[in-house]
């Protein structure tokens, strides 16, 4: 059974758990203890919600692994409130006023720590979303040379394209707008670079090598400054 599908046959058995524990063992059932019961069951079904949102198997795997720490907030409230509804089933002499504001105030923490997590899970995910975004770029260009390597039959040129791959791979990863016109540039030099190994005119395929180079040092120290 795939773990979207645990999430609610664990909550439901969950629940019978603490009903059998509840109403099984002889506790005074006043008003401390239907508070505990009630505040506990909610939290029962405050975990099984949270655990079936965030393993659900048609999030993305990185948001799901983010989803445990909110999974995390959530188990660490059932338990807490799971300890506090047992002293309220035990002791029924505590003040009601008491009972209330403990499980009122784990339930506000509860809210407000899920509220705060997922939101800076939702920031991480939009921060690593954009690096993505940006390291796309020479991680294409990267392929698009050593695709074009793969394809010639030169070695002289063969060993030229490594070299501009190496120096691909070690150029700063992270784009960005303001590199937008050198790096279109060497996109176009890179495809007419492909068309010229296919046509086989390798002396004008290494010409295009040493301009790429050229443009991509350029295009490196223009990172630099960005930074």
């Amino acid at each position: 059974m795939k773990k979207i599908g645990l999430a609610i046959p664990l909550t439901v058995l969950g629940a019978v758990l603490f009903g059998v524990i509840a109403f099984v063992i002889p506790f005074y059932r006043g008003i401390n203890f239907w508070i505990g019961y009630g505040f506990g069951l909610f939290a029962i079904l405050f975990l099984g919600m949270i655990a079936y949102m965030s393993s659900s198997s048609e999030m993305p795997l990185q948001s799901r692994f983010y989803g445990w720490q909110l999974i995390g907030v959530a188990g660490v409230y059932t338990l807490t409130q799971m300890v506090v509804s047992l002293l309220l089933f035990s002791i029924p002499v505590l003040p009601i006023w008491l009972g209330v504001a403990i499980c009122s105030i784990l339930l506000i923490l509860a809210l407000g720590g899920s509220i705060t997590t997922q939101s800076s899970n939702n920031t991480i995910e939009k921060l690593d979303s954009e690096v993505k975004g940006k390291m796309f770029y020479i991680r294409s260009l990267e392929t698009d040379i050593g695709g074009i390597a793969a394809k010639c039959s030169d070695p002289s040129l063969k060993k030229e394209l490594e070299k501009l791959r190496e120096i691909i791979r070690y150029s700063d990863p992270m784009s960005s707008p303001r590199l937008a016109s050198i790096e279109e540039s060497i996109q176009e030099r890179c495809n007419y670079l492909g068309e010229l190994v296919t046509r086989q005119d390798y002396n004008s395929a290494l010409a295009a090598v040493q301009q790429i180079g050229r443009l991509l040092i350029e295009r490196n120290e223009k990172c630099k400054l960005l930074k």
